[in-house]
């Protein structure tokens, strides 16, 4: 069963925490994060401006985040990983509709806001060129994983 966009949409946002895979010097680096929305299948988020992170993007945009529902039964068990490209968001309207989005699912993050404690972020949005989705519901083998590959504009851009 395919699963259309507004039910990856609603997946993602339903996920209490994303992992953010990123790539320094050929090697890569995981770290759990709760500052995020996605925005349709495209996911958005935000982190202080002084961590590896942001170094490690702006190095190489190409990141893969994993989204996986806690406390999952195996028979039904399902994950998503979105890989594509991170594009950071410089203009201020676009930064607040992710500042809106994120505060929407995460209260935290919005009291944050409200207290002007997010001038030291940046955003992104990552432009989805694969979505790999497990699902045991089909079967536990590889049956069981769909892969929708776009080629979106970001990608385009870097391959030019």
């Amino acid at each position: 069963m395919t699963l259309d966009n507004a039910r990856i949409s609603s997946y993602l946002n339903a996920t209490r925490f994303m992992v953010l895979a990123t790539v320094a010097d050929g090697k890569p680096a995981l770290r759990t994060m709760a500052a995020f929305a996605a925005e349709g299948i495209a996911p958005v988020f935000s982190t202080h401006k002084d961590t590896d992170k942001v170094r490690h993007i702006e190095a190489n945009p190409y990141v893969s985040i994993l989204f996986e529902h806690e406390k999952q039964n195996l028979r039904t068990f399902i994950n998503m990983t979105v890989s594509g490209i991170a594009v950071r968001i410089d203009d201020k309207a676009s930064q607040e509709h992710i500042i809106r989005l994120i505060g929407a699912r995460n209260l935290r993050y919005q009291e944050r806001a409200a207290r002007g404690d997010l001038v030291e972020q940046v955003f992104y949005r990552v432009e989805p060129i694969e979505i790999k989705i497990i699902d045991f519901r089909k079967s536990p083998s590889p049956a069981g994983v769909e892969l929708i590959r776009f080629l979106g504009q970001a990608e385009t851009e870097q391959a030019a």
